[in-house]
């Protein structure tokens, strides 16, 4: 009807919501008039009129381009009339509007990139669909994808990952492989990819990032392919990862100072704080990325600045830093993130469980909730996965193991959703933990099994977890003998690193098997060691609850 009703506009009318069809829902009236013939310009004010009297399009009252505005009265009606368009005349409207807008816009290019990029998107589009593969066709591509690739740099810049996938794909598209520029724009590609958890679309990427690097010969190009495959691996290869990090961050850094890339070097040292954070040297870590946030602010890119930055309240909450320095820390991160919507996140996050550390439950939840909050407006499901460990952990010290286990199984079938595994393995021991302070061994055990499956032998907060929650099973289980030697491997491995929270864990799990076997003098010393542990990093509820698992380890003895 729509289509019927525009057919038997008059035929001025009918060419002018045509060409207005090809601007969008809402256009200009000089976007029109320079698409119409310049002998009909005068006329395409009382058509527009008429058009409006008819109910199919209205002024639109407020317009940034500083043009007289209208808008379809429904989309549907924009969609007919831009079905009447040819497609080869559709081509040539799309290119002459994008040029109409870069004259229009010039002197701020920036805020209508994407719209250029698009419109000259679909004019190669279109031309591709009518068989005109030529040299015209292949620049009008490239046209496009210059404006693109810049606005999704822009998304890129301010954290919106799922516009700059969008955006850097479609470019990608467009851009012959043999096209200069083309390998500048896929490690951005690639890392926007990491963020939303897409690894699939990212291997690919990185196959041809490879393939470019080993064909230039260039060594900045194989340093950028070298760190983002290993990016990569850790969340979905992890096994063995950390001996060749730290051999190819090394390398990394090296080569990048050589050329003066200071953005280059400050990935290769965020690459560093990930190594020391699996091997359990979080202070090491926090170092790492606060030296790789000065070399990116050096650099002039601070979004990239607040991206290593927003690893460092991970390393602070687990590491040596006591509990009010850390929160500290963290206030400082938030302050600096504001409008960065991912470090906001793990800032906020990271302080509400170290609130319930020091036993502000309350305070915790509501920064869990704020954090989560901030964190949905942005689609990183990795991050949102990961970050349940932060509330799961505050429920479980607070006793609530239940709100736990909601938050930490949604974690473990997100992470699980997009083929994660550095975080799942972690994610999978917190669950673990609170469905075995529910009673519920044989669902904690098979969470216990998750964790093993997908850990690194290298990931140390992984291997730790899971020997301090199976060394509980084994001790309900009756096996003695089992459990002290989980609780001592994870009393040796925690004490390898510089992390109180794990060394507090391990020794808290230790003292609870060695009480539930009756060794009261030992476990009497685990759990001296475990609460003097606690104390020293200001966390408080630990302590409280490492004393509260003695008693019922002793309850149950004498039970048995």
């Amino acid at each position: 009807l729509l289509t019927a009703r525009v057919d038997m506009l008059a035929e001025g009318e009918r060419a002018v919501i045509e060409r207005a069809s090809v601007v969008g829902r809402v256009f200009w009236w000089g976007a029109v008039a320079e698409l119409s013939p310049e002998e009909h310009r005068a006329q395409v004010g009382g058509w527009l009129q008429s058009l409006v009297r008819k109910e199919l399009i209205r002024p639109e009252p407020s317009d940034p381009m500083e043009e007289d505005a209208y808008r379809f009265t429904h989309i549907l009606v924009r969609d007919a009339a831009y079905g009447g368009v040819p497609k080869a005349r559709r081509a040539e409207l799309h290119e002459r509007f994008a040029r109409w807008l870069e004259d229009k816009s010039r002197g701020r290019t920036g805020e209508v990139e994407e719209v250029v990029g698009y419109h000259l998107e679909q004019a190669y589009r279109t031309l591709h669909e009518l068989g005109a593969v030529d040299a015209g066709t292949r620049a009008m591509g490239l046209r496009a994808a210059t404006p693109l690739t810049s606005a999704g740099r822009r998304a890129l810049a301010r954290g919106d990952m799922p516009a700059a996938v969008n955006l850097l794909s479609r470019a990608d598209a467009l851009t012959p492989t043999d096209a200069p520029g083309r390998t500048e724009l896929l490690p951005d590609l690639a890392f926007a990819l990491l963020q939303t958890g897409d690894f699939g679309r990212m291997r690919e990427v990185l196959t041809e990032l490879e393939e470019a690097a080993s064909d230039s010969g260039d060594p900045i190009l194989r340093a950028h392919a070298a760190l983002l495959d290993l990016w990569m691996r850790l969340f979905t290869d992890p096994e063995g990862w950390a001996g060749e990090a730290s051999r190819e961050a090394t390398r990394a850094i090296v080569t990048f100072e050589e050329h003066g890339d200071d953005r280059g070097v400050a990935q290769g040292w965020a690459m560093l704080g990930l190594f020391h954070m699996i091997k359990g040297d979080f202070g090491m870590a926090v170092d790492a990325w606060e030296a790789a946030a000065g070399h990116a602010s050096t650099a002039g890119a601070e979004r990239e600045a607040l991206e290593h930055l927003a690893w460092v309240p991970v390393g602070v909450w687990s590491g040596p830093m006591p509990v009010d320095e850390a929160i500290l820390r963290c206030g400082q991160i938030l302050e600096r993130a504001q409008g960065d919507r991912k470090a906001m996140a793990v800032a906020l996050a990271v302080s509400g469980n170290l609130e319930a550390m020091r036993g502000q439950f309350d305070r915790a939840r509501e920064l869990g909730a704020r954090a989560r909050s901030v964190l949905q407006e942005i689609a990183l499901p990795g991050w949102e996965g990961a970050l349940t460990q932060m509330s799961g952990w505050a429920e479980i010290l607070a006793d609530d193991p239940g709100a736990a286990e909601r938050d930490l199984r949604w974690g473990v079938e997100t992470l699980r959703g997009i083929g994660e595994l550095s975080w799942l393995s972690t994610t999978a021991a917190f669950l673990a933990e609170a469905l075995y302070s529910q009673g519920r061994l044989d669902e904690a055990d098979e969470y216990v099994g998750v964790s093993q499956e997908t850990a690194g032998s290298e990931d140390i907060f992984s291997q730790v977890l899971l020997r301090t929650v199976r060394a509980k099973i084994e001790a309900h289980r009756g096996r003695p003998e089992d459990a002290e030697s989980s609780a001592r491997e994870a009393v040796s491995i925690a004490g390898a690193s510089d992390s109180l929270l794990l060394q507090g864990e391990a020794l808290t799990s230790l003292a609870y098997v060695l009480g539930f076997a009756g060794r009261l003098e030992e476990g009497e010393a685990a759990l001296t060691d475990a609460v003097r542990v606690c104390e020293h990093k200001g966390n408080t509820a630990g302590a409280a609850r490492a004393r509260s698992l003695w008693e019922a380890s002793l309850e149950r003895a004498a039970g048995a």
